[in-house]
């Protein structure tokens, strides 16, 4: 189920985030040209292995509008997950359900939560959480549909919340104490992130090292923004997508000196970029090589 290639020629695994470049906000869902390249990409038996900061069931949904079948990456590296029978040999799963072998870095969201409240009571620190909100709170807070919201709110590892206290100190005391009790915290726009643990680049290491126990691969990376370094980072050929302005990707180029900068950004600009680095590949040496640390 893995897909086939080539003998000798080095299987193609693209990591990415699947809701950036590939969706259209206009429309609301998956944009045509997305959904035709990716079938070029499958007939190839090049992989498409989602990188997101969505739940599960998010991510379930886009894989199934765009119809990839291949193992994807939640919460923002919470954990991988591998449809079962996808590879040929046992995998190093911390759980098997709903389908698919999990790899686990984080803890389980009810513990996550549990801490999240007992931190902030100590501190008497106001917080707001999405456990806290309705579905329909989470849909105006975010600007989702309902149906969105509902998915959102699946959260497994991870819980999105917001101080709502009037000490200005407050965020940053919480932030620290919930990192002094062993877990991640993110900072985000309207809602930040807290964790048991997550990390991008290991889940990219432990996905690629999956498929090269099949033969050579070659990793193909695409990303926007500072966010996407850590999986950037752990792949052969990263691909920069404009972010609007030179002046905004030129951090990113900066730590990726290899990386190829597309064209043009969404969907066409994906495909056409992804596409020219399979068609290259045979000049890129060593494909096999240990990814950058």
């Amino acid at each position: 189920m893995d897909g086939t290639r080539s003998q000798g020629s080095p299987r193609v695994v693209v990591f990415a985030r699947i809701e950036d470049g590939l969706m259209d906000p206009a429309a609301g869902g998956v944009d045509d040209r997305a959904r035709s390249g990716l079938a070029r990409l499958a007939e190839q038996g090049v992989a498409v292995v989602g990188c997101s900061s969505r739940t599960r069931a998010e991510v379930e949904l886009m894989r199934a509008d765009l119809a990839i079948e291949d193992p994807f990456v939640v919460e923002e590296g919470a954990a991988v997950f591998v449809p079962r029978g996808y590879f040929p040999f046992p995998l190093p799963a911390t759980g098997v359900g709903g389908g698919y072998h999990t790899m686990e870095l984080s803890i389980a969201h009810e513990a996550v939560l549990r801490s999240l409240r007992r931190v902030a009571r100590q501190l008497r620190v106001g917080v707001m959480s999405f456990s806290d909100m309705s579905v329909g709170d989470v849909a105006r807070e975010c600007g989702l549909t309902l149906l969105q919201a509902r998915l959102a709110k699946l959260r497994e590892y991870d819980e999105p919340f917001r101080v709502v206290d009037r000490d200005s100190s407050a965020r940053g005391r919480l932030h620290k104490a919930l990192k002094s009790n062993g877990l991640q915290v993110r900072p985000g726009g309207r809602f930040d992130h807290v964790v048991g643990s997550a990390d991008l680049g290991t889940c990219v290491s432990t996905v690629r090292a999956l498929y090269a126990r099949r033969g050579p691969v070659l990793t193909v990376g695409i990303g926007g923004s500072v966010d996407d370094l850590p999986f950037l980072r752990r792949v052969d050929l990263p691909i920069l997508l404009p972010a609007g302005s030179a002046r905004a990707t030129a951090p990113l180029a900066r730590s990726l000196p290899n990386a190829i900068l597309a064209r043009e950004g969404g969907p066409a600009g994906w495909i056409e970029a992804v596409e020219e680095a399979i068609a290259a590949r045979h000049s890129t040496p060593d494909v096999t090589r240990a990814a950058q640390g």
